[in-house]
């Protein structure tokens, strides 16, 4: 069986686990688990370790609010890894939005998540090797009123997610890149809201995400029939997309 090391930035996040399970059950892992919150990681990496005595663990706690946290990564960076998963980020609500909401929320979706591109991106350029996959959405393809505040920290690693495919390209980089678009998927960040029993499973998104990452597709919509949703959304006349409550 081969042997994979992998690194998770967000691993408390209910997809990246899932995505670890499945890793777990196709590789010897090495991973690297690393979150806000100790014993969530401690849980996970506990539930890991259960399913499989072939693979070893190390947690790191860090604080994505405290610009220090990027010294912790640049330490974690001196290995090198086969994917660096990056799955931190938090769900914008509107209805309860304030200007400290949206500061907090921006600063974990905007500002850690690019700082940490950077400095990965960075280090893989110096290797030249590696298959970064960043954790996109579908609300970042099209602005929509239910949730554009959320849109628009994907469409902004959506945009990174374009330029540094277009550096590797460019520079005939032996990096991979890829950006994952889950549609309403249930987890720990969406079971409380309105219909979430109907969202995607997470385990069924995590098994097509690994599968798609093993082919090192570039976009990866989950389920796939949100590429095609999408794609209608996108190009939709504004006249028309301003009588639908999405």
């Amino acid at each position: 069986m081969i042997k994979k090391k992998i690194l998770i930035i967000g691993a408390t996040s209910t997809i990246a686990h899932e995505c670890a399970r499945e890793l777990n059950n196709q590789f010897i892992c090495h991973f690297t688990l690393v979150g806000r919150n100790r014993a969530e990681l401690e849980k996970n990496k506990a539930d890991l370790m259960i399913r499989s005595n072939r693979c070893s663990i190390d947690v790191g706690c860090v604080n994505f609010f405290d610009s220090s946290f990027l010294e912790n990564i640049k330490n974690i960076l001196k290995k090198s890894y086969d994917f660096y998963i990056l799955a931190q980020g938090n769900l914008v609500e509107h209805g309860s939005l304030t200007i400290d909401t949206l500061s907090k929320s921006n600063q974990l979706n905007i500002n850690s998540y690019a700082n940490l591109i950077f400095i990965i991106y960075e280090r893989l350029k110096k290797i030249n090797r590696g298959h970064l996959i960043l954790f996109g959405s579908v609300a970042g393809d099209r602005g929509k009123q239910s949730n554009f505040w959320y849109g628009a920290s994907k469409s902004y690693v959506n945009t990174v997610f374009q330029g540094v495919e277009h550096d590797i390209g460019v520079n005939n980089r032996n990096i991979n890149i890829s950006i994952i678009k889950p549609g309403p998927t249930l987890t720990k960040m969406t079971i409380h809201l309105p219909n979430a029993h109907k969202f995607a499973k997470a385990d069924e998104v995590a098994k097509e995400i690994v599968k798609q990452i093993k082919v090192k597709k570039r976009v990866i919509y989950v389920p796939r029939k949100w590429k095609w949703i999408m794609l209608i959304i996108k190009y939709l006349p504004q006249f028309i997309f301003d009588k639908l409550k999405i």
